[in-house]
């Protein structure tokens, strides 16, 4: 009886490592929304009192939709400047784009783009102290900010300690089974156990320990909405995943790494469970440019 078992368990084994890479969909992820241009007209270096108009363009570089806010006066883009020195004088316009909503946000479809113009008097002698040879620069800043979601689904294997099948394996063999990455904007989400598979099941109290890694694959800053994990195989305790927000906002081309401890499954043989990853977040791209302010040189 015992020999049948150990036969049958090899032949399980076989059949389970030839389907252990990983496979699904895999998704790059990409930015939606892109700040391609942002520019100053006549140039960037100005005299006292002259007009100054600021000029940026948003496409949408992806495959979906996305929407972002705008503002009355386009400040949500154009959100920082010497603003006690340049006067805006409300001169804010769309030259190119859908129009606005009631509440102040644009959306824009795949490949398509807008542009928004400002219009600026640049500070007088007096406010840049040219009469002591003195000049003035600022910075400009505009952004884009919009919302996106990332999911990946894994299948991690478990076995008991106890079976016979977790006598015939070798580290190498079992890898994640059936990853599906599939994100809409610059972020991809992977899970990473913190030891080889299959994942030991000593009792009903054992418990696992694997890592969300978040991965910001563009130049902005990712900041993270909510963060769920959907393990839809089996019934775990929550993982303490808000104790961790510092590690929330990530830069343009880092990672980030949250540890999770939970429960492991009843399983009684070499088992893959299901677990899925499901991320929202919003997303900001900038881009600045700065004007210098000095008066005529004769």
């Amino acid at each position: 009886m015992n020999q049948k078992i150990f036969v049958l368990s090899l032949v399980l084994v076989a059949f389970v490592a030839g389907c252990t890479s990983s496979g699904g969909t895999q998704s790059t992820g990409k930015e939606i929304l892109k700040i391609t241009d942002f520019d100053s007209f006549p140039r960037n270096i100005i005299h006292p009192g002259e007009t100054l108009i600021l000029r940026a363009t948003v496409k949408n570089v992806a495959d979906v939709p996305a929407t972002f806010n705008v503002g009355e006066y386009g400040e949500d883009i154009l959100f920082d400047y010497c603003e006690s020195l340049y006067l805006l004088e409300n001169r804010f316009v769309i030259l190119a784009g859908q129009p606005i909503t009631g509440e102040n946000t644009m959306t824009l479809d795949p490949h398509q783009e807008a542009m928004f113009q400002w219009t600026f008097t640049a500070p007088t002698e007096e406010e840049i102290g040219a009469d002591m040879g003195l000049s003035h620069e600022c910075t400009f800043k505009t952004q884009i900010k919009y919302e996106s979601s990332a999911r990946t689904t894994s299948y991690v294997y478990f076995a008991d300690q106890n079976e016979i099948i977790q006598s015939i394996y070798t580290s190498d063999d079992l890898n994640l089974k059936g990853d599906s990455i599939a994100t809409k904007g610059p972020v991809i989400a992977n899970l990473i156990p913190s030891g080889n598979q299959p994942i030991p099941v000593k009792d009903e109290t054992s418990v696992w320990t694997f890592y969300i890694q978040l991965q910001n694959t563009g130049d902005g800053i990712v900041d993270v909405i909510e963060l769920d994990i959907l393990e839809i195989d089996t019934d775990t305790q929550e993982c303490n995943i808000l104790a961790q927000q510092d590690q929330f906002k990530i830069y343009g081309q880092k990672s980030s790494r949250i540890a999770c401890t939970t429960d492991t499954p009843d399983v009684d043989i070499l088992t893959p469970k299901k677990y899925t990853i499901a991320v929202e977040y919003e997303y900001t791209t900038r881009k600045d440019l700065k004007i210098k302010t000095e008066a005529v040189k004769y």
